[in-house]
């Protein structure tokens, strides 16, 4: 379990440059969905659906709770891991 919680200290690390980046903006490239959210967004989608200590990233989370609201994103990308 180790190995597990640095591997989860480690990728919330690099959330966190994405909510740095995120600040001030609706989407990764600005205020317009684009290409550059779907690959992240499939990654987030895991991300948040791990059962693992998270830190608290509000733009990260904002992000991913717009793209919850997209109708090709939910049906798509968030369907439960198996």
């Amino acid at each position: 379990h180790g190995r597990d919680r640095e591997a989860a200290v480690d990728a919330g690390k690099l959330w966190a440059r994405l909510d740095e980046k995120l600040a001030g903006k609706l989407y990764v490239a600005g205020q317009h969905f684009t290409m550059g959210d779907v690959p992240v967004g499939c990654f987030v989608h895991r991300w948040y659906a791990l059962p693992i200590e998270r830190p608290e990233l509000k733009n990260v989370k904002a992000w991913y709770e717009r793209l919850k609201t997209r109708p090709a994103y939910a049906k798509h990308v968030m369907a439960p891991l198996t």
